[in-house]
């Protein structure tokens, strides 16, 4: 027996310090990863949204019109600076911005509201924040966007899915018919 672990002492030596030297550059590599690469993730959700309040009989009802939500929350990891509301009214931003013609337009919130987060706003993990934007006839849904969503500090654009924005452009049109744009 004590033959055998003389012979191959020194091979299970190399082969733990092999498998410790593995750890040890995959902790080195996670650990950059983590801290330099991996940047937060934001759930960006958008909708019209109206605010309920409880009248006299123990019933919901609607308090004021409605309004357009954009809703933030931060996944992590780490904290992020939202910077602005961002709407993509072209389909083909890289064509058109050759031509001078800048597909993305910033969409102003409305201020005065007293739920409205001022922006840029820091967010920590797990937080959210909510846009409010006034809804009626000359909305910035009056220009039939593509997407929209917001930018943050690592100037990356988070966007609120597809569907719901479609949506909300089917209930615009509900409420206040095809828009005429001014011909530019």
């Amino acid at each position: 027996m004590s033959h055998w672990l003389f012979t191959y002492a020194p091979l299970l030596a190399l082969c733990a310090s092999i498998l410790a030297l593995c750890a040890s550059f995959f902790s080195l590599g996670w650990n950059i990863y983590r801290d330099v690469i991996l940047k937060p993730r934001l759930k960006v959700a958008f909708g019209i949204k109206s605010l309920l309040r409880e009248n006299e009989e123990r019933r919901l009802s609607e308090m004021g019109p409605p309004m357009l939500f954009l809703e933030i929350v931060n996944h992590g990891p780490g904290e992020v600076v939202c910077s602005g509301a961002v709407a993509k009214t072209e389909s083909f931003a890289f064509l058109n911005s050759l031509f001078g013609k800048l597909p993305y337009r910033f969409i102003v919130p409305d201020h005065e509201h007293p739920l409205n987060f001022r922006l840029p706003r820091r967010i920590a993990v797990g937080d959210k924040i909510q846009i409010i934007f006034p809804y009626n006839q000359e909305c910035f849904l009056a220009e039939r966007p593509k997407r929209i969503g917001i930018n943050d500090s690592f100037d990356r654009t988070h966007w609120a899915s597809r569907q719901e924005l479609k949506r909300a452009l089917r209930q615009y049109r509900k409420d206040f018919g095809r828009s005429k744009l001014p011909v530019e």
